[in-house]
């Protein structure tokens, strides 16, 4: 009974507490001299010539969307959804004005820069380790052919989004500088995921490559030095990459990892020797099995020159006994079947 009490007291302070809640917040509504929280006006990115510059105004106006420590979603994050539908829920954000985090800040990042066709857009995650815990964080890396990279974002750190378009010749440099700020301010980089270039087709039911490549970072320069290299040569193979990966269906888990990655990747024939979370070098795949992936046409008895038809009356040493009666034998059981397509070695997580 006297728990039976206890949890009475409970609910009645919590009922007591919601009730003062309410009267708090309907007195701060009605209170005449409180202005209405303004909503920012987005860039009017016509009046700017350079891309840097209206990646400039881009950010300018993602900051003032504030980010949300309240630890409350607002808005729909899930990743794995078609680009239109992530292109909905970033206008809501412009609507609402409501606290923002780093993917709802990458959404935003990506509507704005939809009408900015020369511009090749990849979302990069990192995953970090701080006194023991785990933090995750995506940023929109942009590139201008002939002018380098930037990066569109929001963060708690102000070093951890924002970098100036073109400030970084090469995807490298690009990461290079967020892990020396990740270091800056006391974390520890484990693992950088990549993703595939966003289409600039607003309309567009595909879903975005979130991750398609997945790296572990380890210590020491030559690991860096190794990881840079396949940065680069991510970069140069990102479109040819993003083409094989959506003719393949542009299936999988987080829109892009998995075997339709590796699929693509081997379709797009680069990352052959590259070990990563999707495309594994060693998986364990004989030479022959990888060769049956190519889908190698296999030579149908058609296609050797015909022979006249023997006599089915008569047997002889090609042709075997006489027929008999009974139901005629199926082509398919003389003619060679297609070599069918062997599944990719499943994936392996960092």
């Amino acid at each position: 009974s006297d728990d039976a009490d206890s949890d009475a007291d409970d609910a009645n302070a919590d009922a007591a507490g919601d009730a003062q809640l309410q009267e708090a917040i309907q007195a701060i509504r009605a209170d005449p001299s409180l202005a209405a929280p303004p909503i920012p006006t987005p860039p009017q990115l016509g009046s700017y010539r350079r891309p840097a510059d209206k990646l400039r105004a881009i950010q300018a106006y993602i900051d003032r969307l504030q980010y949300n420590h309240t630890g409350v979603d607002y808005f729909d994050v899930r990743k794995n959804r078609p680009l239109m539908r992530i292109l909905e829920t970033a206008r809501l954000v412009m609507r609402t004005a409501l606290p923002i985090k780093c993917v709802e800040g990458v959404f935003v990042g990506i509507l704005l820069t939809q009408g900015l066709a020369e511009l090749e857009r990849l979302p990069i995650g990192f995953k970090s380790r701080v006194e023991g815990r785990v933090a995750k964080h995506i940023i929109l890396a942009v590139r201008q052919p002939g002018v380098g990279w930037g990066a569109l974002g929001l963060s708690r750190r102000k070093e951890l989004y924002y970098k100036e378009l073109g400030s970084f010749p090469s995807l490298d440099e690009l990461y290079s500088e967020f892990k020396r700020c990740y270091e800056a301010v006391g974390h520890r980089l484990v693992r950088v995921r990549l993703g595939l270039p966003v289409p600039h087709d607003s309309f567009s039911t595909e879903r975005v490559c979130w991750a398609y490549r997945t790296i572990g970072v380890k210590a020491g320069e030559e690991a860096h030095s190794a990881l840079c290299a396949e940065l680069v040569s991510f970069s140069r193979s990102a479109p040819k990459l993003a083409h094989a990966w959506r003719s393949a269906g542009g299936s999988g888990k987080d829109g892009g990892s998995g075997k339709e990655g590796a699929a693509a990747g081997a379709a797009a024939g680069v990352g052959a020797g590259t070990a990563t979370a999707d495309a594994p070098p060693h998986g364990g795949t004989s030479p022959a099995r990888q060769a049956g992936t190519t889908g190698a046409r296999v030579k149908r008895a058609s296609d050797s020159p015909k022979k006249a038809p023997a006599d089915a009356s008569k047997g002889d040493a090609t042709n075997g006994p006489p027929a008999v009666d009974g139901p005629p034998q199926s082509r398919r059981q003389h003619s060679p079947r297609r070599a069918s397509p062997k599944r990719p070695a499943a994936h392996l997580r960092v």
